[in-house]
């Protein structure tokens, strides 16, 4: 019980800090709302008539606009629906950045129910046929809310590899993952150290993913629990494509196998 607790904990962290992983942007606006009074009110009957017309058109205007809107909106539900992936059994795929994830022995995937009691947002969500869960799922993306697309774990549920999605500056591509990654460690060390992590050290380094050498961040950190020291070793690869990031992290206890989990990420044949 001890150790799911760690994992849970540790499983969170993983949401919260991909989350600054994938931002990189602030897309709020600051607008000057002037407000200006009117003075006159006379003699407006044949500029009421004028502005009745000007009513009319923009009516038309405004009416078009909204079914734009409504276009735009519907072509954006789909694209946020698209980035998820689908696990089938031992396999995990995602076509949208066109890699799966198979299980290796000794691992599986997590369920829905499995993952709300950790406290994770799933896309699975998306293709159980549930309208309001899907449009959930979707608007969390889209907020900027990091939602976890697969889970696998061993049995004791202390190593595991998941991949989170996230919506990010639409100008970001694969080339900026170094910096999104240099801006994020000093956040991760307090994050860690909040959840009871000591001797934590986030740092960016380089690994060997999907056949070349690619940008990481490299966590290590010890767990004290009931007298036991309780190594700590992540890796997290982030993918960037058309406005979504893909974050893989692998996360294991005592003995550093991150490489092993990478492993089972591949290409799409």
């Amino acid at each position: 019980m001890k150790k799911r607790t760690i994992a849970t904990l540790l499983s969170l962290v993983m949401a919260f800090s991909l989350t600054a992983c994938a931002g990189g942007s602030d897309n709020t606006d600051s607008r000057d709302v002037v407000v200006e009074e009117e003075t006159e009110a006379e003699d407006t009957d044949s500029e009421a008539e004028d502005t009745d017309a000007e009513d009319a058109d923009a009516e038309d205007a405004d009416s078009e606009a909204e079914d734009a809107d409504a276009e735009e909106e519907d072509t954006e539900a789909a694209d946020a629906a698209d980035v998820f992936g689908v696990v089938d059994g031992d396999v995990y795929t995602n076509e949208y950045f066109g890699i799966k994830i198979e299980a290796i022995d000794g691992y599986s995937f997590a369920d829905d129910e499995t993952l709300v009691e950790l406290g994770l947002m799933t896309g699975e969500l998306l293709g159980e046929g549930d309208t309001l869960a899907a449009e959930a799922m979707k608007n969390s993306l889209e907020s900027g809310e990091t939602v976890i697309d697969c889970y696998l774990v061993d049995a004791d549920f202390m190593n595991s590899i998941n991949l989170t999605l996230s919506s990010t500056d639409s100008s970001l591509t694969q080339d900026d993952v170094a910096d999104m990654i240099d801006a994020s460690l000093s956040m991760l060390v307090s994050t860690y150290e909040s959840m009871g992590a000591s001797d934590v050290v986030c740092e960016r380094e380089t690994t060997s993913f999907l056949g070349e050498e690619v940008p990481c961040i490299r966590t290590t950190g010890v767990f004290e629990v009931q007298g036991t020291t309780i190594d700590l070793d992540v890796v997290q690869v982030v993918l960037v494509k058309d406005g979504y990031t893909a974050t893989i992290t692998a996360t294991t206890y005592m003995d550093d196998e991150t490489a092993t989990l990478l492993d089972t990420v591949s290409v799409i044949d």
